[in-house]
């Protein structure tokens, strides 16, 4: 029974981290799959499906960066972070959210858990996106 729990907590932290080191992409994850779903509703094949879902997302993914980094004005800059970051925020609190279903946590604390959990998640995919387009200076410095 201890080696299960222990096993748990381990799968539990490893989510945690899979979720923080993929936040970046659940916008274009998000647009793929809608591209998919709409590609193959209309008529189009699985496969031709597949490929412009695949295209979209990388196609978002590599033009947000590029906006991103190349963006002169800082509402720019701020309006593509925001778009990068809100739907990671929202995943996040979803995730939070049924983790914590599995806890004993009434309606109120949960909800702060997961309102936490999303902006604390939201604010490091932000980060990750500046770090990666080398907009932010090192604060270490």
């Amino acid at each position: 029974m201890a080696l299960l729990l222990i096993l748990g907590a381990v799968a539990c932290l490893y989510l945690v981290w899979l979720l923080i080191t993929c936040t970046l992409h659940a916008l274009p994850l998000g647009v793929a799959i809608g591209t998919g779903f709409c590609l193959h509703a209309h008529g189009a094949g699985i496969a031709l499906a597949i490929l412009g879902a695949l295209a979209a997302g990388v196609a978002l993914a590599v033009a947000g960066s590029q906006v991103f980094a190349r963006a002169r004005s800082p509402v720019t800059g701020l309006s593509v972070m925001l778009l990068f970051t809100i739907p990671a925020g929202v995943a996040s609190h979803q995730f939070v959210h049924g983790l914590g279903r599995l806890l004993p946590f009434n309606g109120a604390v949960l909800s702060w858990l997961a309102i936490i959990g999303g902006v604390v998640v939201a604010s490091v995919a932000g980060r990750r996106l500046a770090l990666a387009s080398g907009r932010m200076i090192n604060p270490a410095r």
